[in-house]
């Protein structure tokens, strides 16, 4: 007698095939297939299939979230280090101490995903003038949408 739980589970779990199936169980793969069919093993094996990519998913974006706190903590702790090396006296009196610390704020800036203040206003002036722009068009305008060679019109 065949193990039908076991032949399902392998199904249901891996990319094996019938015929491999039939193959290591002993039983022919027709029979395997009409089974399958009857209770519904492929919507089985797709459900499964989502469930370990949303799981996956989810451990993944776990994990990146974990890396971008550390990364945050660290690049945290070289701005308090540059702090504490701007408070000295003498730090700004050495060209090459300025670059180091030059550098340095860009590569957290970049790290840190920080936008230059210029750019966030310029952003904002955009969305304004998009904003204002939809506001100011005609409540008229007609929108043309061609279906199966026939123009129906349509007013928005």
């Amino acid at each position: 007698m065949a193990d039908w739980n076991a032949i399902k589970t392998e199904y249901i779990t891996t990319d094996t095939s019938y015929r491999k199936l039939a193959q290591k169980y002993g039983v022919r793969y027709n029979v395997i297939g009409e089974r399958s069919r009857s209770e519904g093993w492929i919507e089985e094996r797709e459900q499964y299939r989502a469930s370990v990519v949303s799981k996956t998913i989810g451990a993944i974006g776990k994990e990146e979230v974990k890396r971008v706190k550390r990364l945050m903590r660290v690049t945290d702790k070289v701005l308090a280090k540059i702090e504490k090396l701007m408070d000295e006296d003498g730090a700004f009196n050495d060209p090459k101490a300025i670059r180091a610390i030059a550098s340095a704020l860009e590569s957290i800036q970049r790290i840190q995903g920080v936008r230059a203040g210029g750019d966030a206003r310029e952003q904002n002036a955009r969305i304004a003038n998009l904003e204002k722009a939809a506001l100011s068009e005609d409540a008229d305008n007609t929108v043309e949408i061609i279906i199966s060679d026939e123009l129906d019109s349509f007013t928005v």
